[in-house]
């Protein structure tokens, strides 16, 4: 009997490697062609061979099997905890240590668009020990590339920046375009994270020549849509529309839902800055079920601040902040600092407006305490205009501080329209805290400096919603019995109403 049970289990263990490889092979040769890869259906073969290849325990060939519809069709369509699954079934079983890496890296880009970003840093840090090992370039470039990503959202540009140039640098060794269009759209928006919106459009504008060159739809659609957000942050907002419009279009094409998300999200903003604020949020809210639906947590996060802001616009303080807390918790969970310093200065706004005032306090300080440049102006100008609510002396100070950090960011871009905005208010704010202020024949030499840095930016865009954005701030320093502001207000709502 016992010889019997050895005869049998041996054969059909080969028997069963022999029939899943056969399986493998089936579904391999039925695959469509790649230009016919539209949707998850398209990709059935491939799946199921995988799955074949796992259970012959073939994993170097369901590696290659995955590598082929990962980043370009899984990825870019949403399916995360999908390519999670796959991965994992690599994980620990592949000894060709360039599939090792792939595998690896994979594993961190879903982490890191799952806002699993400590999990991905561990990751990519593995793939990069194992990457010590071998001499490739190209590998090397992608995973700097991803390393760059997750510092980037960690809101540790300058590390992210290091990364993306040495990717770039590895890149052009290589001659790889893709991959050195990948890392000038990245360093893009990392100049555009540290506010100079200019060298940002300059590595978009190179990365969509090449985007373009190549015939990569997904790098068009990107970069596109990140040239949109580059352009409406100095204040060309009409033209930012376009570049939305165009990368919208290009991601139902290619089904890059992540790219659809950033479109609707960043056109919303757009069409806030318009004043069409109905349309602003049906397009915050599209952006919204997209990241949902792909379990895209940092842009769940992006779109729910987006719509609290929008409620906070329209007076509706409850929801606000509901909305702004969801964010933050979400952002805080992720790690995403940067979004972090924006929810909590939009908390601090709605506490500003409903009370109590110490938890506005407590917001600001929050947010300057992450120490963003493109989220502590705003932060500093909400604690300044809380103690003057309060009647506090720390008013003049705050507002100065507001001054400083405002032109950190207007250094850099001097049309970056709402630091020019901010600016302004903060000189309103200093004027305001002089003893001369009493005097009546002196405010309009106090009001002046502000009065130029409003004329410079209603010069810059003066788009209803932006305009009124401004006149909001101004109301709450109104709000506290200030008397003397009539020049600023004529000026704003004259720009307006022009």
């Amino acid at each position: 009997m016992k010889d019997k049970q050895a005869f049998n289990s041996e054969p059909m263990s080969y028997t069963r490697q022999a029939l899943e490889l056969r399986a493998a092979d089936y579904y391999a040769s039925i695959r469509k062609p790649e230009y016919e890869w539209k949707s998850i259906e398209d990709l059935i073969p491939q799946l199921t061979q995988f799955r074949h290849q796992v259970c012959a325990v073939d994993y170097e060939g369901a590696s290659q099997t995955l590598r082929a519809i990962d980043y370009d069709y899984l990825y870019l369509w949403g399916y995360y905890a999908r390519l999670i699954d796959l991965h994992s079934q690599l994980l620990g079983n592949l000894q060709n240590p360039r599939l090792v890496m792939d595998n690896l890296v994979g594993l961190g880009r879903v982490c890191r668009a799952t806002g699993k970003f400590t999990q991905a840093v561990t990751y990519y840090e593995k793939a990069l020990d194992v990457g010590g090992t071998i001499d490739d370039s190209y590998r090397k470039s992608v995973l700097f590339g991803h390393l760059g990503s997750v510092y980037r959202a960690l809101g540790k540009i300058k590390q992210a920046i290091e990364f993306y140039e040495q990717a770039l640098a590895l890149a052009l060794e290589v001659a790889d375009r893709r991959l050195q269009c990948d890392q000038l759209g990245h360093l893009g928006m990392c100049y555009r994270s540290l506010g100079a919106m200019h060298p940002g459009i300059q590595y978009h504008q190179q990365a969509l020549v090449i985007a373009r060159e190549i015939g990569n739809r997904a790098l068009e659609g990107a970069n596109l849509s990140s040239l949109g957000s580059a352009t409406r942050a100095i204040g060309k907002i009409e033209e930012s529309l376009i570049y939305y419009r165009q990368a919208l279009d290009i991601a139902r094409q290619t089904h890059d839902r992540r790219v659809e998300g950033f479109a609707f999200s960043s056109m919303g903003g757009a069409y806030r800055a318009l004043g069409d604020i109905n349309y602003a949020i049906e397009c915050y809210r599209q952006a919204l079920e997209i990241a949902r639906e792909t379990g895209y947590r940092q842009g769940e996060a992006i779109d729910l601040g987006d719509i609290a802001s929008v409620y906070y616009t329209l007076g509706k303080y409850d929801q606000a902040l509901e909305l702004y807390e969801q964010a933050l918790k979400i952002s805080s969970e992720i790690g995403d600092s940067r979004q972090v310093g924006y929810h909590l200065v939009g908390l601090g706004k709605t506490w500003l407006a409903m009370g109590p005032y110490s938890r506005a306090i407590d917001c600001f300080r929050q947010s300057l305490d992450v120490g963003l440049p493109d989220s502590a102006y705003r932060a500093a100008l909400g604690l300044a205009v809380t103690y003057l609510t309060l009647g506090k002396p720390e008013a003049a100070a705050a507002f100065g501080d507001a001054i400083v950090r405002s032109r950190v960011l207007l250094d850099k871009t001097q049309d970056n329209y709402r630091a020019l905005y901010a600016l302004a208010t903060a000189k309103v704010g200093v004027a305001i805290c002089d003893p001369l202020w009493n005097n009546v024949r002196r405010r309009a030499d106090l009001l002046a400096p502000a009065l130029d840095k409003y004329r410079r930016a209603l010069e810059i865009t003066a788009m209803p919603g932006v305009v009124r954005d401004a006149l909001r701030d101004l109301e709450l320093i109104r709000a506290v019995g200030v008397e003397g502001l009539e020049p600023v207000f004529a000026l704003l709502e004259g720009g307006l109403n022009g």
